[in-house]
């Protein structure tokens, strides 16, 4: 169990979750999970190996990270040449470039610098 920090903004008035980077927003797996099931994608690896006995993440859940990496990721991270071999550098550019997390689901407002007007 998580408690979530949320904080109001002064310029625009609406409250923001504050994540730690380690999480993607509206996901249930780990953003370094979603990472491995992507590199393991792209190096024709053992995706059965993410499955779970406890049922944390099992084949569908695989499946859907894959669906979601091929569909919107994949192409986004080789324009800018963004690698899968580290996830802190992935969430900085991944920010920096799309001002999104790693695989995140919903489409929202994230920014790591408010900007000037």
């Amino acid at each position: 169990m998580l408690r979530i920090q949320r904080v109001k903004c002064t310029e625009c008035g609406r409250t923001h979750a504050l994540l730690l980077s380690s999480l993607v927003p509206y996901s249930q797996i780990a953003a370094e999970t979603q990472r491995q099931i992507a590199e393991t994608f792209e190096t024709k690896g053992d995706r059965s190996s993410f499955c779970t006995p406890e049922g944390a993440v099992d084949e569908n859940d695989v499946k859907a990270v894959i669906m979601r990496y091929r569909r919107y990721w994949r192409e986004r991270l080789r324009a800018e040449q963004i690698s899968l071999d580290s996830l802190s550098k992935l969430v900085w550019q991944c920010f920096a470039h799309y001002a999104a997390q790693f695989l995140q689901i919903r489409r929202g407002c994230n920014l790591l610098f408010a900007i000037p007007t």
